[in-house]
């Protein structure tokens, strides 16, 4: 059971002093449609562009793979690796909104889509055999043998796709992977009726525009928890084992890092809103409390950590062995940043913590 946060109809202390019962109701600089403006903001400015965007680059992604299997020319494999780490970098964007589609049955398509870690044995008995491999296939291996991880190892690992059926198990790989995408996205729409309706016009599965919006306030904190605990810890053999650098995330592309610059991105982008100056983000709560100071606390620890992450000179499967210290930097550097979230920001916005059953993939 880890921690969630939700938004307590307890009162502010300051609002208390004059009977408040509403979190917001009375509170100088703000009021309910505060939540309103930042919730529906983070769905039209990040959630929905995020997901269209990371399916556009797996369209791409797919088209590359077929390029490459048709010429086999090494410039276009490095094409479609680079469109590969392109797709990889927004999916982990996106890692911060761990909830409805992406988590909940039937769809589950963030495990689907980066199921941690895949089997490649199931993709190597595939191609061994005899059985025709398309799309349909590849998506019957489950999600240990399906999505970006899939394609990543056709893509990077030492037997990269050669032959015609891996070459067939890419291209499959590839399109499974953009129609997963698209259908991500299609259950998130709202204009097709998709889960973040959930979001901007609550009542269903959250109460009001606070509830939603203090899911997307755990799933950051759950977010900088994984990174620490899943993708540095476990690899560090951070329960007193020797080091597992096997588990690193990416490993077939040395991408580990990336994908955890790409998470902090993510939590960057729903504190401080989307591009836009329009756009709001969970620092707009802050602000309308004059919170400044949290806001700076954020902004310097998310910082602190991508300094600790470049100073990891190395790729993470190496560094967990080699230079150890500077991994465990990192994971205190999330660790600040987590606090400051989970501790500071929660209590500023009248939030307690509660447990959920989230499992985070």
């Amino acid at each position: 059971m880890r921690p969630s946060i939700s938004i307590s109809a307890a009162p502010l202390l300051v609002c208390a002093v004059i009977g408040t019962t509403s979190l917001l109701a009375g509170c100088p600089g703000s009021g309910a449609d505060s939540y309103d403006e930042v919730v529906d903001s983070l769905v039209d400015a990040i959630i929905i562009p995020g997901f269209a965007e990371f399916a556009g680059a797996c369209e791409i992604l797919s088209e590359s793979a077929r390029t490459y299997c048709d010429v086999r020319d090494p410039a276009v494999l490095q094409a479609a690796r680079d469109d590969w780490r392109n797709a990889r970098g927004l999916w982990k964007q996106q890692d911060v909104f761990a909830f409805g589609p992406y988590s909940q049955f039937p769809d589950r398509f963030g495990s689907n889509i980066d199921f941690h870690p895949m089997r490649p044995e199931q993709l190597q008995a595939l191609i061994a055999g005899n059985d025709e491999i398309d799309a349909a296939r590849i998506a019957g291996l489950g999600a240990t043998g399906r999505g970006l991880p899939a394609v990543e190892f056709l893509l990077f690992s030492d037997e990269v796709a050669s032959d015609d059926r891996r070459c067939s198990a890419l291209i499959a790989a590839g399109e499974d992977l953009a129609a997963l995408a698209q259908e991500n996205l299609a259950a998130w729409d709202p204009a097709s009726g998709g889960f973040a309706r959930e979001l901007t016009d609550p009542g269903g599965e959250f109460a009001d525009s606070e509830a939603a919006a203090a899911e997307i306030l755990s799933r950051v904190g759950f977010l900088l928890e994984n990174m620490r605990a899943d993708s540095l810890l476990r690899p560090l053999g951070g329960g007193g084992e020797q080091a597992q650098p096997e588990i690193v995330t990416s490993r077939f592309s040395q991408h580990s890092i990336e994908d955890l610059f790409g998470q902090l991105n993510g939590v960057e982008r729903v504190f401080e809103g989307g591009p836009a100056r329009i756009d709001r983000g969970l620092a707009t709560l802050l602000r309308r409390r004059d919170r400044h100071d949290l806001i700076e606390a954020f902004r310097d620890r998310i910082e602190d950590a991508r300094a600790a992450l470049r100073a990891i000179d190395a790729p993470l499967q190496s560094a967990v062995v080699s230079d150890p210290a500077r991994v465990r930097d990192a994971v205190d550097a999330l660790g600040s940043l987590q606090r400051l979230i989970q501790a500071d920001i929660a209590n500023a916005l009248a939030a307690t913590l509660t447990f959920n059953d989230a499992d985070g993939d």
